[in-house]
Formats: structure tokens, C-alpha cells, sequence
């Protein structure tokens, strides 16, 4: 990241495509991880996002144009409370794409974050949220025989049950950069949410 006043921008100079999120703690992560061990294994038509990347989007901003500072400072300023995350019952899909798992409790911090995030944000996003964590996409443009086997192959997981909860401790600005190897996640503010937990902690570097 370059610079701590204008817009966010990554080293080359380009803007960075920016959202709000909750992260999963680790022993979840562990867990969702353990889950779908055998399909990574098994297929490799498949993104699999990365475990320290399981997150949950409460906004997506897209590319800020606006000083970070006020976008870093309308996140503190915010009157949060810690709730309770619930992943489950079951794997499902969007379309014939995206394998998630459903996240419940996080609905009433999502519409505020939507809320206090709405000046910044590139273009107001009409759908309404749905808590999940994103575990798997199938390449975009793929067709064919080896895509139809992919799309089998995860649909046959969909209804898998999964359960797990935590209590929500902090919410991050995050950048989402895409690489050829898949798509890292860097977190470039971060504030707790528990009741006299700091308010702001900035990550200068990408």
C-alpha cells in the first residue's frame, strides 16, 4: 500500500479493490479445512480458497476512491457489539460456481457496516446479504467435459452438514488481490469489537 492519504493503492500504483469482513478464527478454520480435505485432494478443477482466507464479506466497497483515513476512521466510529457467528446446516452453492458454507448472526453488524461503508463504496450492491464463507469457485470460462465433471463433482457435496459458532472480536478492511496460484487476501485496518477494545489498528505494507 502507498501512501496514508488518497485513495488506497497497491504498489504498482493501481487501486485496490477493497471489502469489510469478519475473519474465521482458526480452530473454525481448522475444522472447515478438515471438511473438504478430500476434495482437494481429489479434484483439481477446483479453486480452493486457502483456510487463513476463510472470511465472511459484511461489504464490498470495490475500488475507494476517498481518503482511507475517513473510510478507516467511519469503520472506529462505529457503536459495535460482539455476535455470535453460526455456520451451518450444510454446504450449499451459488448458481453452479461457488461452494460456501451458510453463516447466520452476523445480519444486524452487516446492514451497519452497509451502512456506514455506503459513501465509499463504488457502486451499492442491491443484493441482500448472505452470510458465508466462500470455500471453493470453479474457473470462470472453463466448458466442456472437464467443467461439467467439476460441477458434479462439488454438487455432490452440496448438503454436506457443517456446524460450528464464534463469538465475532474484530472486523477488517481487507484487499482482495488475484494471483495465478488464486486469491490472496491482505488486511490493511482492523478494529475490535469488544466492549473498550481499541478502535483502530492500520497495516502500512502489503
Amino acid at each position: 500500500m502507498t501512501g496514508r492519504l488518497g485513495a488506497w493503492r497497491g504498489a504498482d500504483g493501481q487501486q485496490l479493490r477493497l471489502f469489510v469482513a469478519v475473519w474465521v478464527p482458526h480452530e473454525v478454520r481448522v475444522q472447515l479445512a478438515e471438511l473438504v480435505a478430500g476434495l482437494r485432494r481429489k479434484h483439481e478443477g477446483v479453486h480452493w480458497t486457502q483456510p487463513e482466507g476463510y472470511h465472511v464479506t459484511l461489504a464490498f466497497l470495490g475500488k475507494v476512491m476517498a481518503d482511507q483515513r475517513e473510510v478507516g476512521q467511519a469503520l472506529d466510529d462505529l457503536d459495535l457489539s460482539p455476535a455470535t457467528a453460526t455456520i451451518g446446516p450444510e454446504l450449499r452453492m451459488f448458481g453452479r460456481s461457488v461452494l460456501y458454507a451458510p453463516v447466520q448472526g452476523l445480519d444486524e453488524i452487516a446492514a451497519t457496516m452497509q451502512e456506514a461503508m455506503a459513501p465509499f463504496t463504488e457502486k451499492p450492491d442491491d443484493h441482500p446479504f448472505t452470510g458465508h464463507v466462500t470455500l471453493a469457485r470453479l474457473p470462470g470460462g472453463r466448458t466442456g467435459r472437464r467443467r461439467r465433471s467439476s460441477v458434479g463433482f462439488v454438487q455432490e457435496w452440496l448438503g454436506t452438514p457443517v456446524s460450528a459458532e464464534w463469538s465475532t472480536d474484530a472486523i477488517s478492511i481487507v484487499h482482495s488481490e488475484r494471483t495465478r496460484s488464486g486469491t490472496v487476501y491482505h488486511e490493511i485496518h482492523h478494529r475490535s469489537i469488544y466492549p473498550g477494545g481499541y478502535r483502530g489498528k492500520w497495516f502500512d505494507s502489503l
